[in-house]
């Protein structure tokens, strides 16, 4: 049984990937956003940076994204919940 379920966001490239389906695409929307590439990629190498130190500290946690919430009540059920 693990001590914390953490509920993690995906950051706004993840987001934007699923959304409009390719890299590539996706480099020239943020060409067309003031240049937005360098920006936003930096931004979720840090914040999955920081999602991995969150793992490799041992917690005894369960990680899931936010809008998998619903799966939440599942895992809740195995904490007694």
């Amino acid at each position: 049984m693990k001590d914390f379920l953490i509920a993690v966001k995906r950051t706004k490239w993840e987001r934007d990937l699923l959304r409009y389906g390719s890299e590539q695409v996706l480099r020239k929307i943020y060409e067309i956003q003031n240049h937005a590439f360098e920006r936003v990629f930096a931004s979720h190498e840090r914040q999955k940076a920081s999602l991995a130190r969150m793992r490799e500290a041992g917690l005894n946690a369960d990680f899931l994204f936010r809008e998998d919430l619903a799966e939440a009540e599942r895992i809740a059920a195995q904490y007694g919940l």
